[in-house]
């Protein structure tokens, strides 16, 4: 199947927070986080304070499940070592990204459906997602993007 976006792309996509998100993710692309020495910590983004710590992955989701104001991004490996990501945003939302690799139009509004994702977007660098579902809206509703978008259940093509 040939993908939709360019080789060095990702696709991130957005929807609400949902209890067991993130092992459905982690599930569904046999992905692992990307040490198994990890220390995770969450921290005030005004302060710089540490506000919580885990060294386990599963200590780290509860509070986070516990606790949906705070936002953190978990880097995630599959088999052959393309990174994922699953971010917990503060508002009440998460973000998933997916590699190129596994962009083919079925695949991808497969997955789309599956996480029930509201909003998505390709981006040209792997890089975190928006802070928040403000930053996301303007970049699905953006004209003439020279990216695929996803916004209202279709995808807006490159260019327009």
């Amino acid at each position: 199947m040939q993908t939709l976006l360019d080789h060095n792309s990702v696709f991130f996509f957005a929807s609400e927070r949902c209890h067991g998100a993130f092992q459905k993710f982690c599930q569904r692309f046999s992905l692992t986080t990307s040490s198994v020495h990890d220390i995770f910590e969450i921290i005030d983004d005004e302060t710089g304070e540490v506000l919580h710590q885990e060294v386990e992955l599963t200590g780290i989701l509860k509070y986070l499940e516990l606790n949906p104001g705070n936002s953190f991004d978990f880097y995630l490996v599959d088999e052959q070592n393309q990174i994922f990501t699953f971010s917990y945003l503060g508002d009440g939302y998460q973000v998933m990204s997916l590699p190129y690799t596994l962009t083919g139009q079925v695949t991808l509004q497969q997955i789309l459906d599956e996480f029930k994702a509201i909003s998505g977007w390709e981006t040209g660098e792997d890089s975190p997602p928006p802070a928040n579902m403000d930053e996301i809206r303007a970049m699905t509703e953006a004209s003439n993007s020279p990216f695929l978008r996803y916004r209202s259940g279709e995808f807006i093509l490159p260019n327009t």
